[in-house]
């Protein structure tokens, strides 16, 4: 079964993504942030950089595009493929308000005649435009406010030739808080003629074991918050997740490999980001999500949330790994 790495906007760039495959790999691919698109059909420096083949170097990288408009969506996409890319995730499930009032994520599902009229030229142009096949994949919730809407956003979908759906089984309206619509997966299932990828609430191992365990059919599973919590959680290059023994209910964290990640990245993100500041506001992010390997320690923690200098940040960061 495939495993993906979802895409965290402001954290998980090529920089987070080399250091996480070189110190815990066992994902088979890595979605971009997405690229907003827009009508200067131009990709900004930050994007280009984040997608420039010789700056990645996991197994796998697909680009994540954010759009609600074919024609600009057509550009970009064909920007993408000419640095070699042929297979490019569109983004129908991010439940930011920001981008939901902009018709565009999981905006996109309030309006299932306009998500298909979107569609058919999406399509019309990618069969038309590009000499070689161009493999779209969405990532998608359910709907908006009612788990009812479900239904007529599947119809939609089930008509079109997209290489893999990813399925995170919520509304817009729950964000992240609300307990996945598990109900909805199987007949997700059955009505889509390409593969599907599951995405939500994989935080443990045991969540990664239940759900193949239940759903053995499925092509993959897509990961994020789950491996910023548990960066081990897939790691020994685990080729199934059918079993337990292959994946353990509560492995250990290996503290000695976080710090030894931590601080690869972390020197690589003071190489190359220009903003000593812009560092340490992305090593705070992912701390959000790391502290909870570290419950006893509440003022270290503290410590690095309030570093200001980047010799604040390392003081901090040590005094937490030298506890």
């Amino acid at each position: 079964m495939k495993k993906c790495f979802a895409p965290l906007e402001g954290i998980t760039g090529f920089i987070f993504r080399n250091t996480y495959h070189e110190y815990y790999g066992g994902i088979d691919e890595y979605y971009t942030p997405f690229i907003s698109v827009n009508q200067t059909r131009k990709l900004k420096k930050r994007e280009l950089e984040d997608l420039l083949p010789e700056n990645n170097h996991v197994p796998a990288l697909v680009p994540q595009i954010l759009t609600n408009q074919a024609e600009d969506a057509l550009a970009y996409i064909r920007m993408i493929n000419e640095l070699g890319y042929n297979k490019i995730n569109l983004n129908m499930g991010c439940p930011s308000g920001t981008v939901v009032a902009k018709g565009k994520g999981s905006g996109m599902l309030r309006d299932p005649k306009a998500l298909d009229n979107f569609l058919e030229s999406l399509f019309y142009g990618l069969s038309t435009m590009f000499p070689s096949p161009i493999k779209l994949t969405a990532k998608t919730r359910i709907g908006i406010r009612d788990i009812s809407e479900s239904e007529e956003i599947l119809s939609v979908l089930a008509k079109y030739p997209f290489h893999e759906i990813i399925l995170h089984p919520r509304l817009q309206k729950d964000f992240y808080k609300v307990p996945v619509h598990m109900e909805v997966v199987k007949s997700w299932q059955k009505v889509l003629k390409v593969p599907l990828i599951y995405n939500g609430d994989l935080n443990t191992p045991g969540d990664v074991h239940n759900l193949c365990h239940t759903y053995p059919d499925l092509e993959g599973i897509m990961l994020g918050r789950g491996l910023l919590w548990h960066p081990s959680m897939l790691s020994g290059n685990v080729d199934s997740c059918t079993n337990t023994e292959e994946i353990a209910d509560c492995p250990e964290e290996d503290l000695r490999k976080l710090k030894e990640f931590h601080d690869t990245l972390f020197n690589r993100l003071l190489e190359v980001m220009q903003e000593p500041n812009n560092v340490i506001h992305r090593m705070k992010e992912l701390w959000f999500y790391l502290g909870c390997n570290y419950p006893d320690c509440e003022k270290q923690l503290k410590n690095i949330k309030k570093a200001k200098t980047i010799d604040d940040y390392r003081i901090a960061a040590r005094s937490l790994f030298c506890r």
